[in-house]
């Protein structure tokens, strides 16, 4: 795959991304997509982004943050490394807009489950959704302290 195709594409897909914190994972799958797999690897994706000027990654929870990595695994928001325009790059307060909805949508889809859990009487599967539900409860509560 040409470099510079690689380039256009990634650009392209930080420009046009809803969210503009796009994790590189899906920027890769589109590059594959549009151009085949030959000889990129999702590490030589993310290496070549680190260093591109415009492009800032950001590569997850760093040691020491007040919402520890596993806390958002376990309320199921993954937090890979992902990559933004340095253009695009939001404000505080605008990041934390952007948690609250991720939250608020896994929260739905989450309520949704238990809504379909309890009619099965699936009890495992219940006390498990409330238990995620408890922890994006208290990642949220940490995310205030952000």
């Amino acid at each position: 795959m040409r470099i510079v195709r690689v380039e256009e594409i990634c650009l392209d897909i930080l420009r046009r991304a809803e969210n503009p914190l796009t994790p590189v994972s899906l920027i890769y799958r589109k590059c594959v997509e549009k151009e085949g797999a030959a000889a990129l690897t999702e590490e030589a994706l993310l290496q070549f982004l680190r260093g591109h000027g415009d492009i800032v990654v950001v590569e997850g929870v760093a040691d020491g943050a007040p919402v520890e990595e596993k806390a958002f695994n376990e309320a199921g928001i993954m937090m890979g490394p992902r990559a933004i325009l340095k253009s695009r790059v939001p404000t505080p307060d605008e990041l934390k807009k952007m948690f609250r909805m991720q939250l608020e949508i896994m929260r739905d889809n989450l309520a949704q489950a238990l809504k379909l859990a309890k009619e099965a009487e699936n009890g495992k599967a219940v006390h498990e959704i409330e238990t995620v539900l408890e922890k994006a409860d208290i990642l949220e509560e940490r995310m205030e302290d952000l």
